[in-house]
């Protein structure tokens, strides 16, 4: 999941933009409050280390 994460980095404002956009079609199956909070986190490279700490403290399942 980091290598995505890494990958996608450079994209990751571009991300943002396409998840506020999706917001009315996912809203059924995705808690929007979550999706708002992902989309401000991948704007900045602060919310971005935060992704990857979460995710790099995340353990196994």
């Amino acid at each position: 999941m980091l290598a995505g994460l890494d990958a996608f980095e450079p994209l990751a404002p571009l991300g943002a933009q396409i998840l506020r956009v999706a917001q009315p079609i996912v809203g059924g199956w995705v808690n929007l409050g979550h999706l708002e909070m992902l989309a401000r986190a991948l704007e900045t490279p602060e919310g971005i280390a935060r992704i990857r700490h979460y995710l790099h403290d995340e353990p196994p399942e």
